[in-house]
C-alpha cells in the first residue's frame, strides 16, 4: 500500500503537547499524531454510523404518524360502531385514502418546507 504525506501547521502548545505524549509513549511525534488522525477518523465513523440511524428512526416515526393522523381523521368521519361492520371493499377505499392524505401531507410538507406555502390568501380569514 502506498503512503501519502499530509502536512499541517499546529500552534506551538499543540505542537509541544505532541512531542511530550510522544516522549512518554516512546514514540515519534508523526506516529502519535498518524494515531490521532486514525483514532479521530474512527470516532467520526462510528458517530456518523449511530447519526444516520438515528435519522432513518425519525423519519420511520414521522411517516407512521403521518398514517396515524390520517386514520384518525378517517376514523373520525364513521359513525361509532361501523368499522367492524364494514366490508372488504369499503376498507380497501378507506386505506386508499389514507395512503393519499398521507401523500397529500408530504406535498404540503415539502411546499412548506421550500417556502412556497400560500399561508395567507382570499379564502384566509385573518385573525
Amino acid at each position: 500500500m502506498s503512503q501519502e504525506s499530509v502536512h499541517i501547521r499546529i500552534d506551538r502548545d499543540e505542537h509541544d503537547y505532541l512531542r511530550e505524549e510522544a516522549r512518554k509513549r516512546k514514540i515519534s511525534a508523526n506516529a502519535l499524531a498518524r494515531i490521532f488522525v486514525r483514532d479521530g477518523l474512527a470516532k467520526f465513523d462510528r458517530r456518523n454510523d449511530a447519526l444516520m440511524e438515528r435519522i432513518d428512526a425519525l423519519i420511520n416515526l414521522v411517516t407512521k404518524s403521518n398514517v396515524l393522523a390520517a386514520s384518525a381523521v378517517v376514523s373520525a368521519a364513521l359513525p361509532v360502531g361501523l368499522g367492524a361492520t364494514l366490508d372488504e371493499a369499503i376498507k380497501a377505499q378507506m386505506r386508499s385514502h389514507i395512503m393519499e392524505a398521507v401523500k397529500l401531507g408530504q406535498n404540503i410538507s415539502s411546499t412548506y418546507d421550500k417556502g412556497t406555502f400560500d399561508q395567507g390568501g382570499a379564502n384566509v380569514s385573518s385573525n
